[in-house]
């Protein structure tokens, strides 16, 4: 969770200081890093917290839990992957 903190904080920086470089996230993407990169991991920042305050107060989940939520957490976790490049397909151009 720190590690993932810190990339975030590294994304920060690369939007403020108006870098076209992309952060790289998904392997060799030329995606410059935007917004959508930083949302989606204050989202897994966010899912990391929860998970990790909801197992230290409960009762450790059984397999069946585990397999009614791998089939949302495959979906949400591809969308989250690639939430820079779903953005892009929204993002409007002006063509002059």
């Amino acid at each position: 969770m720190l590690l993932l903190f810190a990339f975030t904080a590294y994304l920060l920086s690369l939007i403020w200081s108006r870098s076209e470089a992309s952060c790289g996230c998904v392997g060799a993407s030329g995606t410059p890093t935007s917004g959508a990169h930083v949302v989606r991991n204050v989202f897994l920042l966010a899912t990391c917290a929860t998970t990790w305050w909801a197992t230290a107060h409960s009762a450790s989940p059984g397999l069946s839990h585990y397999a009614i939520i791998a089939a949302p957490a495959t979906v949400v976790g591809i969308t989250l992957l690639y939430l820079g490049e779903l953005s892009s397909l929204f993002r409007t151009t002006h063509v002059k």
